[in-house]
């Protein structure tokens, strides 16, 4: 959460990526983060968000862009005029999405991606390639993605920057075992526990519900 603010209150990263395993807490960091944002008293901004997750992962699944810049383009009031380009919808999406200074959203971008190969993975859908591309300029606009895999094929930004999301500590994993009023009679019940589950987050809040 430090490193968000700092990221966004510098104005000098206007595209943020965050990337790691399924379960880390990526959603989880980017949504606490958002509602911070969006409750400040000073400052607030416009916030679009969409999530990629339910297109699925599998090779053979159809994924596409397309409802997302049909929702955006909704939500902009922008007229989309048929039958237009990738690249000239990521030009007249990252236009407005400056000129507003918004903050997006992008969660679950992994659909989009190709295969990956050693962590990394391009990305194979146009529109949004082009779009990323075209938001990682100076502005006060800011676009947040989370992935599994680190994007590997983003153009050289300084404007962009790509974060790895580290699974937890062993003793933040027992404190979310503890805000689940779990208990041991010794702490090192606790620690045995986490470390069984190997100190990942949802599995570590799933046991602690259960």
């Amino acid at each position: 959460l430090k490193a968000m603010d700092q990221e966004y209150s510098g104005q000098r990263t206007t595209v943020l990526c965050i990337h790691a395993e399924g379960g880390v807490g990526k959603s989880q960091l980017v949504h606490e983060w958002l509602w911070r944002n969006a409750t400040r008293t000073s400052g607030k901004r416009e916030i679009f968000c969409f999530s990629f997750n339910s297109q699925g992962t599998a090779e053979k699944r159809q994924t596409s862009s397309g409802p997302f810049f049909r929702e955006i383009f909704q939500w902009l009031n922008l007229k989309a005029r048929a039958k237009l380009t990738a690249e000239q919808q990521a030009e007249r999406l990252s236009n407005a999405i400056r000129d507003r200074e918004v903050i997006l959203y992008l969660d679950g971008l992994e659909p989009l991606q190709n295969q990956p190969h050693q962590g990394a993975s391009s990305l194979k859908d146009p529109g949004v390639r082009d779009l990323v591309d075209r938001l990682a300029v100076s502005g006060r606009h800011f676009c947040i993605i989370t992935t599994r895999y680190r994007i590997e094929d983003l153009g050289q930004s300084h404007y962009l920057k790509q974060i790895e999301l580290d699974e937890l500590s062993p003793e933040a994993a027992v404190e979310l075992l503890k805000e689940h009023a779990v208990w041991g009679e010794h702490s090192r019940q606790l620690f045995n526990a986490v470390t069984k589950w190997g100190y990942h987050a949802l599995s570590i809040a799933l046991l602690g519900s259960y």
